[in-house]
């Protein structure tokens, strides 16, 4: 019996060496491919842990950086309110009424113009160019955060961070006085061109401010020394940490790309058209309003017969149009003016959000 079963191994010796070889191989190969296959799926679940970890961390960066933006608006308000009061003029309007000449009143009602289309058109200008500076900003700092979470040397200390985020008091402080000026410049050479008792449409109100707008973006654009980066950040400090001046050097770069600068003149355009469309409520009343302290508007009457008035071909008179323009404007942060509702529009665009989110993907890699 056993020499059968030896004959019968010496005869299918190779089959069985050949066989232990496949066997083999296969275990080995069995072995390998589960190794393979516990290395991808460890190497899934720390990207998808490292992905739910940045999006985490991303989400909750938009909102410290809503909240900024709604501590930092009434701010803004200020600063615009005390470079452009138009309360001294119309308190001598009302006051000495019967003592000014038709002379001084025109003068007066010039001076108003101008000092209320400047003022909403750098409330717009500066809560747009708020909104995306700090969008910037701080997925910047967010990024080098979240890269240096796991690290215990870290260049984003807590001292850095504050004073990384205090480079917006520059643009408080300063950017929107030079800002301003050139608003105000501007603003003088468009409305030269118009009459206080011109009529005008919705449009031809528009044209105003899309006028204003195209010289304020040509001078920013192509001036040297009052460019976008320059008028929201303070100059670099040689002497200054290394760390912050790179950081600040990074967002400087940032706020003078064609993006950057195509996306503010979006947003701006879209507050004027705001304006136009919150003027339109009173081309299309029949009452006198009472706007900015009693300031009274007398809009264009309808005509009884007609069953449906075309606001667009409706004119009133420029003058009438300067306390419209004026008490658009907040007097107090704690006023729902229209101008909340553009800073609300500007926090939840999606174009400035989509700046945001590639900024902190770009910097947390």
């Amino acid at each position: 019996m056993f020499s059968k079963f030896r004959n019968f191994i010496s005869r299918h010796k190779r089959k069985f060496i050949f066989t232990g070889v496949v066997f083999a191989a296969g275990g080995v190969a069995l072995h390998y491919a589960r190794k393979k296959l516990l290395e991808f799926q460890e190497s899934q679940a720390k990207e998808f842990m490292e992905k739910t970890r940045r999006i985490q961390h991303f989400e909750s960066t938009e909102r410290t950086c809503n909240q900024a933006i709604h501590n930092l608006y009434s701010s803004v308000l200020e600063a615009v309110a005390k470079l452009y009061n138009t309360k001294i003029i119309l308190q001598e309007l009302r006051e000495r009424a019967k003592e000014l000449t038709t002379t001084q009143k025109i003068d007066l009602w010039d001076q108003l113009l101008t000092k209320s289309f400047t003022r909403i058109v750098t409330l717009v200008y500066s809560l747009t160019l708020l909104v995306i500076s700090l969008r910037v900003q701080v997925n910047i700092l967010a990024g080098y955060i979240y890269k240096e979470i796991d690290k215990v040397e870290k260049n984003c200390s807590q001292d850095i961070q504050n004073n990384y985020l205090s480079f917006i008091q520059h643009f408080i402080k300063d950017g929107i006085r030079d800002l301003a000026l050139i608003i105000r410049n501007n603003t003088e050479r468009v409305l030269r061109k118009y009459d206080l008792k011109q009529q005008l449409t919705l449009a031809e109100l528009e044209q105003i401010f899309w006028s204003i707008q195209m010289a304020v973006n040509y001078e920013i654009e192509h001036s040297e020394e009052k460019n976008l980066a320059k008028i929201l950040l303070p100059p670099e400090d040689p002497q200054g940490n290394e760390f912050l001046q790179k950081m600040l050097s990074e967002a400087v770069d940032m706020l003078e790309t064609d993006e950057v600068f195509s996306i503010v003149t979006h947003h701006v355009g879209l507050g004027f058209s705001a304006i136009t469309d919150e003027v339109a409520n009173f081309f299309s009343s029949t009452t006198t309003k009472t706007l900015n302290n009693n300031v009274e508007i007398l809009n264009e009457a309808k005509d009884s017969s007609a069953s449906l008035l075309n606001i667009s071909q409706v004119k009133v008179a420029l003058a009438k149009l300067i306390p419209i323009i004026d008490g658009l404007v907040p007097q107090t942060v704690n006023e729902k003016p229209f101008t909340t509702n553009v800073l609300n529009f500007l926090i939840n665009s999606d174009k400035i959000k989509m700046l945001g989110a590639n900024t902190y993907e770009v910097f947390c890699q």
